[in-house]
């Protein structure tokens, strides 16, 4: 796969800054992320319509260019990087700096290319770990990231269909699978994921009966 073949097509191009952020990204991510990347974009391009999110789309698309420009720096670099940056670092991501790459790559891509966005901002900065006061968009945003097509894991087959009917039901199921791949790997726990599992169980959203890997 060529990184020509993994460009979209000016028509799928919605602004300027879109078209900027997908070349910004480009430039900071292999094939395999950028094709994922592409993914997530086209996904959340065909779920905002079904939840009531269009006017929120440009945003969201936005959010899926540059959610990930971070992910292939290690820990070293991303801790300083949020340093250089002034990011705070929270003890859970001292212990997993993977966690920052979201909050890196929003300070970087507002920095280039001269933008905040709000609805951006919430969206890539929750999109790995969640937050109990996340918005239907954050919501979106963060399940369209795991079912995006590359993903094949038999639990995000499962999970497709549950985030076309309802953003919370899927929400609550996908976080069960994280939360056990975190405890079954014994890695640190963010403490927004906890709240969020919480905040969805307080709400009445149903647990899942099957959410194993």
């Amino acid at each position: 796969m060529t990184a020509h073949s993994l460009l979209p097509s000016n028509s799928e191009i919605t602004t300027a800054l879109e078209q900027r952020a997908c070349a910004w990204a480009r430039e900071r991510l292999s094939d395999e992320r950028f094709a994922h990347t592409t993914g997530v974009v086209a996904c959340v391009t065909r779920l905002a319509p079904l939840h009531g999110l269009t006017e929120q789309l440009p945003a969201l698309r936005l959010a899926g260019w540059i959610h990930d420009a971070a992910k292939e720096n290690d820990g070293h670099d991303l801790l300083a990087e949020a340093q250089r940056l002034g990011c705070r670092v929270r003890p859970v991501e001292r212990q997993n700096p993977g966690l920052l790459h979201g909050a890196i790559a929003l300070r970087q891509a507002e920095i280039a290319l001269g933008f905040h966005d709000p609805v951006t901002a919430s969206a890539v900065l929750y999109h790995t770990t969640g937050h109990p006061a996340m918005t239907r968009a954050d919501k979106l945003f963060y399940l369209a990231d795991l079912v995006e097509p590359s993903r094949t894991a038999e639990w995000i087959v499962r999970l497709r269909p549950l985030v076309e009917r309802d953003l919370d039901e899927a929400l609550l199921f996908a976080l069960v699978h994280q939360l056990r791949r975190l405890l079954r790997k014994g890695e640190a726990i963010d403490p927004r994921a906890v709240a969020l599992y919480n905040r969805l169980l307080a709400a009445g959203v149903p647990p899942p009966l099957q959410a194993e890997e």
